[in-house]
């Protein structure tokens, strides 16, 4: 007698294993995704809050490529002495000079430009009226021929360059240079200082970094000298392309070097380069790029070098 075929299927015939182990790791994956999704969010959720804690404005740093730097809002307690040469790296405080900015001047690129800076209207006021390209045209051959001049006489009578043509082939002064070009390419005024503002901030930047490098590396007794390099060329662009008061420019270039640049070589740059400078309105905007308060530290300024020529 044969037996009737079962009607159930042999375990063999399931794949069951294999299907429920793929199904195992992609709940897994999936699990461990919205986990770390969950970690991500609460992690940027507590460093927004931490940055309003602090209190601050997010600024647009021209001199960066627009990125948005944090600056944050001057202290409320009294600040410690300016020139309190104990106050170590970790005890380093914002720069004093760092305040609240208008929101909607720090967040929009596009507002209306303020008034323009008086190194544009001093060369605007000494250009000629009729300044344009068919006045330029004759400047432009005669700066041609003397770069042409220059080069056949370093190439074919293995001449250096000569110091007086150099000099005539560089006769306006920065100001008056930056003017002429933005004019001759057909540039804003407000466009032209802007892009000025930001170079400078940069420049500064650099500037104040290098020095503190060069602090490090020089012995302590030659210290006051590794600077003085650095403080020449700052006090070539405040004298040449002055900040107006309270910049964001300054701002940005102040809360960066104030992490980063020890007191003393701020203190001793200030100094410096103010005396290199000789004017009041670029002993303002050294202040004010070092991370000092102008009204606390030009006082003291004067009363430097009034001594130092007393003695």
């Amino acid at each position: 007698m044969v037996a009737a075929p079962s009607r159930e299927f042999p375990a063999e015939a399931y794949a069951a294993g294999a299907d429920l182990s793929w199904l195992g790791w992609w709940v897994l994956v999936l699990a461990g995704s919205v986990a770390v999704y969950s970690v991500a969010t609460r992690s940027l959720n507590w460093r927004r809050q931490g940055a309003k804690s602090k209190g601050g404005r997010w600024v647009r740093d021209r001199s960066l490529g627009g990125k948005m730097v944090f600056i944050p809002d001057r202290p409320i307690a009294p600040t410690r002495p300016l020139w309190d040469l104990d106050e170590g790296p970790s005890e380093r405080r914002p720069a004093p000079s760092s305040r609240r900015l208008d929101a909607a001047h720090a967040e929009d690129d596009d507002d209306e430009a303020g008034p323009l800076p008086e190194w544009w209207l001093a060369a605007e006021r000494a250009a000629s009226p009729g300044v344009g390209p068919a006045a330029l045209e004759p400047l432009e051959r005669r700066a041609r021929a003397l770069v042409r001049d220059m080069e056949n006489g370093k190439v074919v009578g293995a001449q250096d360059y000569s110091l007086a043509r150099l000099a005539e082939l560089a006769s306006l002064a920065p100001a008056a240079f930056v003017h002429a070009l933005a004019t001759a390419l057909g540039e804003s005024p407000a466009r032209a200082t802007e892009l000025a503002r930001a170079e400078l901030a940069a420049a500064a930047r650099r500037l104040i970094v290098a020095a503190e490098a060069a602090s490090r590396q020089a012995p302590a007794p030659e210290q006051d000298q590794a600077t003085v390099e650095e403080a020449r060329a700052l006090a070539r662009l405040a004298r040449d392309f002055s900040l107006p008061p309270r910049s964001e420019e300054a701002e940005a270039v102040a809360a960066s070097v104030a992490r980063t640049v020890g007191l003393a070589v701020r203190r001793r740059l200030f100094l410096q380069s103010a005396a290199f400078a000789k004017s009041l309105p670029a002993a303002h905007a050294l202040a004010e790029l070092l991370g000092f308060e102008p009204e606390l530290v030009l006082p003291q300024l004067v009363t430097l070098m009034d001594d130092g020529r007393d003695g």
